[in-house]
């Protein structure tokens, strides 16, 4: 059986604001808005990580 990978359209506005608020690699963001992820609230309940990690430094 043969599956096709499918390439989901650039979306430059969502990935800016999620590498705004999470502070992480651009194509972590590219990857995470291809899931439907688009806020940081979405980022961090779909990390499963501590909320402490994606606090503000300092």
């Amino acid at each position: 059986m043969q599956k096709r990978w499918t390439v989901k359209k650039y979306q430059p506005g969502p990935e800016r604001s999620l590498q705004a608020a999470l502070r992480i690699h651009p194509l972590l963001c590219r990857l995470l808005v291809q899931r439907g992820i688009l806020t940081f609230d979405a980022a961090k309940h779909f990390s499963a990580l501590p909320s402490k990690i994606f606090s503000t430094p300092g």
